[in-house]
């Protein structure tokens, strides 16, 4: 280092006192550890905890999906009124989908085109 600042500076660098010192060093938090434990333990509860509810999940899942079909229809297709406001693309398409499924009291609104 000397040599270099005397190549650089040509000798004429003074002394600094604080050449000798330390270069210190960062100091760690004494909760830094504790904190990232901490998280350590929580992620693993809420995993363990994730993965003992799944089946649980599964099992809801499938008893609302027997549900809906052993249930069915809130009303029947033919007792429903609905409305198709615009004639573009997808309300044709709307259109199409509800005659697949026999609903027939379908009526369609069309607008000024601009």
């Amino acid at each position: 280092m000397e040599k270099l600042q005397k190549r650089l500076f040509m000798g004429k660098v003074a002394p600094s006192p604080h050449e000798d010192a330390e270069i210190p060093r960062d100091r760690i938090p004494w909760w830094r550890p504790i904190f990232w434990s901490g998280l350590f333990v929580v992620i693993q509860i809420i995993s363990v905890n994730a993965l003992a509810l799944l089946p649980l999940l599964v099992l809801a899942l499938g008893l609302r999906e027997l549900y809906i079909r052993i249930k069915g229809w809130h009303r029947p297709p033919n007792s429903l009124n609905i409305a198709v406001i615009g004639g573009g693309w997808t309300g044709c398409q709307v259109l199409g989908k509800f005659r697949d499924l026999h609903v027939n009291s379908v009526k369609v609104r069309l607008g000024d085109a601009p």
